[in-house]
């Protein structure tokens, strides 16, 4: 594990890169949160501390001491390794790097190695290219315009208030609550999709669980489960979706949250290692500790 304050640097890097042009536009920032949301180990405060770089702009000379803090602290190979690993997972993000990207990644590793300096330049460049893509991929999923904010934030809400209208159905729930629990639902198919396959049994635990915790008939809850199973199968943004159900949650409902995955996990058979590994990979992005994580498969286990 990569020490606490090397991440917090290199987060800080991140959106100093960012920052290069001296503007974000609302949609860039919220694909820059994403990206940086999925670095390793980051808690509650850490996430917190970084949200504070994102509102006011970070200039070229803060940058370029932020840069020299990282390289100091990039001390070993390994160390160099996850500044780069961290970049070219942030432009991969979206499935789309271009040979010119390719180029500026082999540039960076070349600069780490030799510590050389144009390094937050570099970091600029590919990162202004990270946000775009994403940025651009959102805008390419949803075709009714004055959706466009809601499908970004969760396509699995988007779908559902589709079908509702469709269907003449009224949930009677806050908004609030109705986009939580699609968040939910994404997650816990996330976790029975794990083997590319959902039983019947995965689903109905899946609509169980929705009933349980936001009071929905049964065909609502069943209808809730079907979209996040489907949408699942076709790839759902993680990033995104981990991020909106931690803003949307509190701690005890995370923890709650987790030892229902894992009665999801067990509801075929019992958990399977994929299973288990993707729910630890759930609770880490939910600023979930690795404690909070084994007391819950404890749990499960009992």
């Amino acid at each position: 594990m990569a020490d606490k304050n090397f991440i917090m640097d290199l987060g800080k890097l991140l959106i100093a890169a960012a920052w290069a042009d001296g503007k974000l536009s609302k949609e860039e920032i919220n694909a820059l949160r994403d990206l940086i949301f999925s670095l390793p180990g980051l808690t509650e405060k850490d996430w917190n501390t970084l949200e504070l770089y994102l509102d006011s702009r970070i200039g070229p000379d803060e940058a370029e001491d932020i840069m020299s803090t990282v390289l100091n602290r990039a001390r070993t190979r390994k160390d160099r390794e996850i500044v780069f690993n961290t970049v070219k997972k942030m432009i991969e993000s979206d499935n789309v790097v271009t040979p010119e990207e390719n180029l500026l990644l082999e540039n960076i590793k070349s600069s780490l190695e030799s510590r050389k300096g144009g390094l937050v330049s570099m970091f600029s460049s590919l990162m202004g290219e990270a946000v775009k893509h994403r940025r651009d991929g959102y805008k390419r999923q949803v075709t009714r315009e004055e959706r466009i904010d809601d499908f970004i934030k969760n396509n699995i809400y988007f779908n559902l208030v589709s079908e509702m209208e469709t269907q003449d159905v009224y949930l009677g729930l806050p908004d609030k609550e109705i986009r939580m629990l699609c968040l939910a639902a994404g997650l816990m198919a996330r976790v029975a999709w794990v083997d590319e396959y959902i039983s019947i049994e995965e689903n109905e635990l899946i609509k169980e669980v929705l009933q349980a915790n936001w009071e929905l008939d049964d065909e609502v809850a069943g209808l809730v489960a079907n979209i996040a199973c489907s949408k699942i199968a076709r790839g759902l943004d993680y990033a995104r979706l981990s991020r909106s159900f931690y803003e949307a949650t509190t701690r005890i409902e995370r923890l709650d949250f987790i030892a229902a995955l894992f009665e999801i996990a067990k509801s075929s058979d019992k958990a399977s290692h994929k299973e288990i590994e993707e729910i630890r990979k759930i609770a880490d992005s939910l600023m979930l500790s690795h404690k909070d994580f084994i007391a819950a498969k404890i749990d499960m286990l009992e």
